[in-house]
């Protein structure tokens, strides 16, 4: 009897022993397991960042604070013409239409933005205007950047306006582009090509607008709590002086996510040519006066 009792008792132990010993193995595949998940979501991440980074590349040919000295040069000498003689379009609201851009229009953010890294031209300089839609759309040389974003929403499928008023071109309710000649100006509306009048046109024509003061947006963590929280891909950006003048337009391309606190939004453009460039960059050059407006487009 106690040789049978014994037997049991070695047995009993031995079932016990293997019972822990397969638990402590399944409790390590299951760690095992959560490595190796841990690390292909590591690896996901590294290589998402490498392609932007690659991306990124194309634009950062040009030494960043290069880039900010001449934007920021591009300001100065836009803002000096301001007061000077400059085109301005007929906002008579008597005159205004019922056709509404955003009303008639489906907006497709990602066609905008597909649109606009095919053809920001920054693969050939800051100013060059090679890879640009020459084919299709005008040239302002210089001051092409507005031109350049109104093709990014069209592309994104807001439908152009152009009323069968004459002067329809120097309209506040027509937005249109009727010709690749950039002097024949009758045909490509001043709310097309031109900073001030495409804020016109499109503070009354887009699904919401928000206007920032460059204080409140140059430190990461103002930044995160304004343009970070307010800016989707396909939305347009304009950054303007402290009296709320346009002096330069762009489109939001992508976004840069950082593993701390550093997200960032980048734009692409025209005049200077970039492509998923910082905005953080800017913002935080500009003068504190400065404001930023943010175009929600749907």
């Amino acid at each position: 009897m106690k040789k049978t009792l014994s037997i049991i008792m070695v047995f009993c132990l031995l079932l016990s022993c293997t019972v822990f010993v397969n638990a402590q193995s399944g409790n390590a595949k299951i760690k095992d397991l959560e490595e190796i998940n841990k690390r292909k979501l590591e690896k996901m991440y590294i290589e998402d960042k490498l392609k932007l980074n690659e991306k990124n590349n194309k634009t950062d040919e040009y030494d960043t604070s290069e880039y900010i000295q001449k934007l920021l040069k591009l300001r100065e000498r836009i803002l000096s013409n301001k007061n000077k003689s400059t085109p301005t379009i007929d906002s008579d609201r008597s005159y205004i239409n019922n056709i509404n851009t955003l009303s008639t229009s489906s907006y497709d953010r990602d066609d905008a933005v597909e649109y606009a890294l095919d053809y920001n031209g920054s693969e050939y300089g800051l100013t060059s205007t090679e890879g640009y839609n020459d084919s299709v759309y005008p040239i302002f040389k210089d001051a092409d950047c507005a031109n350049f974003v109104s093709q990014c929403l069209k592309a994104g499928g807001m439908e152009e306006v152009r009323s069968s008023r004459s002067n329809a071109w120097e309209k506040a309710d027509n937005w249109f582009c009727d010709s690749t000649d950039e002097s024949d100006l009758e045909e490509i509306s001043l709310t097309w090509r031109h900073t001030n009048s495409f804020m016109t046109y499109w503070k009354n024509n887009c699904d919401e607008y928000t206007i920032y003061d460059v204080s409140d947006t140059n430190s990461w963590s103002e930044f995160h709590n304004t343009l970070w929280d307010d800016c989707l891909k396909g939305d347009v950006i304009q950054f303007c002086d402290e009296d709320g003048d346009p002096w330069h337009t762009v489109i939001v391309t992508a976004y840069d996510f950082d593993s701390g606190d550093e997200d960032d939004i980048l734009y692409s453009a025209h005049s200077y040519n970039r492509e998923n460039a910082s905005l953080y960059d800017v913002v935080k050059n500009l003068p504190n006066s400065d404001k930023v407006i943010v175009y929600d487009m749907k």
